[in-house]
Formats: C-alpha cells, sequence, structure tokens
C-alpha cells in the first residue's frame, strides 16, 4: 500500500543491477510497466546516458554507489530517460540493503523536478 500511495518513483535493484519491483508512480514518470522491467538491468534502460546523451556507465553512476559503500546517497541533478525517449530530471535518493554485505540490492527513491527546472530556466531567463 505504501508503494502505491507514494507521489515519488521507487525502484528496486538486485545486487547485479536487475530491477526487482517499480512502484505505479515510477510506471507513470518512466513510461516502463514494472513487467517490463522485472530482471533487466534498469540502468541501461533508463540511466545509459547523461543530460547531453554521453555514454553514463554503470561503476561511474551513484546509485550503483550505495553498493559500493552501503550509504544513504543522494543526487540532486540527475536525469532518467523515459520509454519514449525523451528525458527525466530528477532527484534521486538511494540506499543499499543496510544489513548484508556485500549488500544484497538497493532501493531508489525519485522524484520528477521539471516544473522547477523550467521555473527556474524562466527566472534566470527574466534576470538577463
Amino acid at each position: 500500500m505504501i508503494l502505491h500511495a507514494a507521489g515519488e518513483g521507487i525502484y528496486g535493484v538486485n545486487a547485479k543491477g536487475e530491477t526487482t519491483f517499480l512502484n505505479p508512480a515510477a510506471e507513470r514518470m518512466l513510461g516502463w510497466r514494472c513487467e517490463d522491467l522485472i530482471g533487466r538491468t534498469i540502468h541501461s534502460v533508463i540511466h545509459h546516458s547523461h543530460e547531453d546523451g554521453s555514454h553514463y556507465h554503470i561503476k561511474a553512476c551513484p546509485i550503483y554507489a550505495a553498493f559500493r559503500g552501503g550509504k544513504i546517497h543522494s543526487v540532486l541533478d540527475e536525469v532518467f530517460w523515459r520509454r519514449d525517449g525523451t528525458l527525466l530530471p530528477g532527484r534521486i535518493y538511494q540506499h543499499a540493503d543496510p544489513g548484508e554485505r556485500p549488500a544484497l540490492g538497493a532501493v531508489v527513491v525519485f522524484r520528477d523536478v521539471s516544473k522547477q527546472r523550467k521555473a527556474q530556466a524562466d527566472l534566470r531567463q527574466a534576470l538577463a
């Protein structure tokens, strides 16, 4: 019930980076159905490229840093790619399973910040 009620996108990955679950808000924001992503390496599907289109190597991905350090990581200005190929700017928070070493998985929570980005761009333009 909590996953369904949350307004933020939430998904889980196992230690291999494979998707284990996706909540309805994540499905809406990303355009992917949970069934389409279960078992797939989610990085290669939604986080494969930086905003400028350059390749985003999985070893440089802050989401997977949770596995390496077992700490909570947050990224205030990150992007995902929707199923239709459009950009989803977001804030991302992730945490690895705190009880296991090596980590068995991680949970990623993200929020769409498209409106905030547009408002900031509009303000910069108005000030210019």
